[in-house]
């Protein structure tokens, strides 16, 4: 049996297998998460295959790995005071990927680096086609024959087209939109989309791309493709996203090499004007806006779920509530400030450090922090401009949303964090 999977492991053929399955893993992330975890499993099978503990020995970022061991452990630990066995249970499965990532990638990045371009391309194009897809299923929703006339009506129930809009009960809008997930995980994986179009377009590295990259980032439609995306965060309708674009675009734009200086900035204070303009003329925010304007803040629930987390961490200061009980304490809290409309739901407290910070106490919250905290070291130290961006839009994220407590958005965000921080663009080679 040894003797079998050593023959594999020196087989190319494994190799193209596990490349040809990470390309239809990346493309997969839009759509529904029942596809990719099919293809997750092939992976990691694959990737159990070429594993080589030498490489983790050899790797450069330890302290990572360190510290995702010693994040999962506190999950582990955390089961040993939580009442919620099965939420617990949970919880485990779906953070089991900062494992997988970590221990696996290490070993895939030395032959990964010659398709890097292609597999990030791959990505882009699975954006792309989950958002066509999108818009067609929204169009056919849409349309009907009433009285023998042909009729095109977005709106889910009867309201007028804007507060059709402005409540998100719109085809073309928010969750009626995002059909595959929510649309606050479809919106930040399109930032991300958009992020790496423009760094494959920059190409810091001066490398030679080839065949689908090239035809990507090369032809006439990268700048409309560019515009479609972004109208696509906007019909996600995600506020949270909106301002990560914009401080994306804006670091982008400051971090160019157009010259002079002043140009740049100039450019930059533009991009940042005409994103302030956008985000503000959102529905949903506007919707928020007015909220605020008459002072009814009971309906700003985000202020209430932040204090809610916070106060149950400031009780549980060390360990937290458990990995599975976080949820009970928190409809205890709601109950308390009479948000009984959030008790049926499954709402958490809409930020990942004090979700973190009540469920696992200081603890988990500072390992949380350690592993965004050596990523984002890492950017700015080895000049790491993709990786960057994503760190950067996943801490905006993390400010106003839970990422991590469903699969779709742990595999997405480990998989990519793990993907950019091992590979060493500075010393890429591709292959023609």
């Amino acid at each position: 049996m040894c003797r079998y999977l050593r023959r594999l492991l020196d087989n190319e053929g494994l190799r193209k297998i596990n490349l040809i399955l990470t390309y239809a893993l990346v493309f997969t992330f839009p759509f529904p998460l029942v596809i990719s975890l099919k293809i997750l499993a092939l992976w990691i099978l694959s990737s159990l295959l070429l594993l080589d503990l030498q490489d983790i020995k050899n790797l450069r970022h330890k302290f990572f790995l360190i510290f995702a061991l010693l994040y999962y452990l506190m999950f582990v630990l955390g089961m040993f005071h939580t009442q919620n066995i099965e939420a617990g249970l949970r919880q485990l499965g779906i953070k089991v990927y900062f494992l997988i990532f970590p221990i696996l990638l290490p070993s895939l990045v030395k032959f990964y680096k010659y398709y890097f371009d292609k597999i990030l391309s791959w990505f882009v194009i699975g954006q792309v086609m989950a958002l066509v897809l999108l818009i067609f299923i929204a169009f056919y929703n849409s349309i009907g024959i009433e009285n023998g006339h042909f009729i095109f009506d977005p709106r889910v129930y009867s309201l007028s087209l804007k507060e059709s809009i402005v409540q998100g009960y719109n085809y073309f809008f928010y969750i009626y939109f995002s059909r595959f997930m929510h649309p606050s995980y479809a919106a930040l994986q399109i930032v991300f989309a958009i992020g790496v179009l423009i760094f494959l377009k920059r190409n810091p590295y001066n490398l030679s791309y080839k065949n689908i990259s090239k035809r990507l980032i090369e032809n006439k439609f990268f700048y409309p493709l560019i515009i479609f995306l972004i109208i696509g965060v906007f019909l996600m309708g995600s506020r949270t996203n909106l301002i990560g674009l914009s401080v994306v675009l804006f670091f982008i734009v400051i971090s160019s090499t157009l010259r002079p200086i002043i140009l740049r900035i100039f450019l930059s204070l533009v991009v940042l004007g005409i994103s302030i303009i956008t985000i503000f003329y959102s529905p949903r925010v506007k919707k928020l806006i007015e909220t605020m304007h008459y002072g009814n803040y009971k309906k700003i629930s985000r202020i209430y779920f932040w204090q809610s987390a916070y106060e149950i961490g400031k009780e549980h200061f060390i360990f937290g509530v458990g990995t599975g009980d976080l949820q009970w304490h928190l409809y205890r809290k709601y109950a308390k400030l009479d948000l009984v409309r959030y008790l049926e739901p499954s709402f958490n407290s809409h930020n990942e450090y004090l979700e973190h910070f009540a469920r696992l106490g200081i603890l988990g919250m500072f390992f949380l922090l350690a592993l965004l905290g050596y990523a984002f070291y890492t950017a700015i130290v080895d000049n790491r401009l993709l990786l960057f961006i994503f760190i950067l839009i996943i801490m905006i994220n993390f400010i106003f949303e839970v990422m991590l407590n469903r699969a779709m958005g742990t595999v997405f965000i480990v998989f990519f964090l793990c993907f950019l921080l091992f590979l060493d663009f500075q010393n890429l080679k591709i292959k023609d």
